[in-house]
């Protein structure tokens, strides 16, 4: 069997580097116009140094809903501190996780605590040490704090995981067997004090790096266990992965055994999520097709979770109608504005850019109001590549003018500004952006720009 050095050599430094700030600055959840691939080209080959970003700087907000409806706070950093940070990590350290929903409540002092011994990171707490160098280089893409990593840049995933492999150290030493999954622990014991000793033993090594338990998930089940979902178990039942061919009454009893076991399991999205993915690459009859689409289309508007997928799985696979798209991004941006979901109003607003139609009912108010940064940007490119109003993009032109002049509002809107202003408004303390300018760098897809 593998063990974990064995997949950590599997990489170097270059690598790592290349991954977290080439393809791991924008969250995948974000609509997809987003690249930092020239901007890593830029700095592996420049090697720049940013001296006049300061050291600690705020951060991008934005919310996505979960498959429990609820939303999750991600957070897309300054890009010249993420290379910083970036650069350090591939500098010295080498693991590939996934996103982990306990972010928030890691402690960046942690770092050094798992990295070197909280005893020794205590009493050596001059930043010239490299385990200080690291929470220095994190604290500068959170404004400083020193709770909680953002969720959504990839650097995240390596972060925490420098963390819970502490924890997993001093577990193994206690004999415990057990699976670890990001965040979520599966442990195989054989009596009720087992149970109770294991929570007891890795309740105290988290509480050593200021983690917890969520002890709503705490959950002990009697063995023997099936492999997998009980839901996950029903779908497959009634679609077997070697049917190419689905007809309407395949892809309706899918459908609505699918929207049974949502409502059966505290109305968990993940499962239409996983009939997506089953019925993606199928080929429906045109009236299985028909179905599909109105009725996937008005479950996206009762479970917002499923909108970031819809473009994928719908729109490019299953050859929908233009004015179907159309109606359904109207639906969901009055929805958005209604609601406060900005993820519904900038989707909207992405389906728009890409497929080229006007949204009815926009409010140029409503978006500019926001001081929402992936709304402005989107509603600027829309503004100026589909509806083609000068006048509205010399609104928005002259917004980026005035979130410059303030550093707080500079950071939180980064990305808007940087994209809408030209090379010579970036002077002074951002004259790091004017050489990003200077050199054509772009955090949006050619065919956006």
């Amino acid at each position: 069997m593998k063990k974990y050095i064995d997949f950590m050599n599997e990489f170097n430094g270059d690598d790592i580097f290349e991954g977290l700030l080439g393809y791991g600055l924008f969250c995948e959840k974000l609509p997809p116009i987003f690249d930092s691939s020239n901007f890593y080209e830029y700095c592996k080959n420049n090697l720049p140094t940013f001296d006049t970003t300061c050291k600690e700087t705020n951060y991008i907000k934005y919310e996505s809903i979960r498959n429990t409806n609820i939303p999750r706070a991600l957070g897309v950093p300054n890009p010249i501190n993420y290379y910083k940070l970036c650069r350090f990590i591939g500098a010295k350290f080498v693991v590939n996780v996934d996103i982990s929903t306990c972010f928030p409540s890691m402690y960046t002092h942690s770092l050094a605590w798992a990295l070197a011994g909280k005893e020794y990171a205590k009493k050596n707490r001059q930043p010239s040490h490299w385990f200080n160098q690291l929470d220095f280089y994190v604290r500068g893409t959170t404004n400083g704090e020193t709770h909680g990593l953002l969720i959504g840049p990839h650097s995240s995933n390596i972060l925490s995981e420098i963390i819970l492999t502490c924890v997993d150290n001093e577990l193994t030493k206690k004999g415990w067997k057990y699976i670890r999954n990001i965040d979520d622990y599966t442990c195989f014991v054989t009596s009720n004090d087992d149970v109770q000793r294991f929570l007891v033993d890795i309740n105290a090594e988290l509480r050593k790096l200021n983690l917890m338990l969520n002890h709503k998930k705490t959950k002990i089940s009697q063995l023997p266990q099936t492999s997998s979902e009980k839901w996950i178990r029903k779908l497959s039942v009634i679609l077997t992965t070697n049917k190419k061919y689905l007809d309407y009454k395949d892809v309706k009893l899918l459908l609505d055994t699918a929207i049974e076991l949502l409502y059966a399991n505290n109305n968990n999205a993940a499962i239409l999520n996983y009939v997506m993915k089953m019925i993606d690459g199928k080929q429906l009859s045109k009236n299985a097709r028909v179905y599909y689409q109105k009725n996937i289309l008005h479950l996206a508007i009762v479970f917002p979770y499923l909108i970031p997928l819809i473009d994928t799985y719908v729109y490019e696979n299953q050859n929908i109608a233009d004015e179907e798209i159309e109606d359904f991004s109207n639906i969901i941006y009055v929805e958005g504005e209604k609601t406060n979901n900005f993820e519904m109003i900038c989707y909207a607003l992405f389906f728009a850019v890409k497929y080229k139609f006007k949204i009815s009912k926009i409010s140029l108010d409503f978006i500019l109001e926001s001081k929402h940064c992936i709304s402005l940007l989107l509603g600027f490119v829309y503004y100026k590549k589909v509806a083609k109003e000068k006048d509205s993009v010399k609104i928005f032109k002259e917004l980026a003018k005035e979130l410059i002049k303030d550093k707080d509002d500079f950071e939180e809107n980064w990305l808007f500004v940087y994209e809408v202003l030209t090379v010579g408004f970036f002077k002074g303390d951002n004259s790091d952006w004017k050489i990003l300018k200077k050199n054509g760098i772009s955090f949006l897809k050619e065919d956006i720009v």
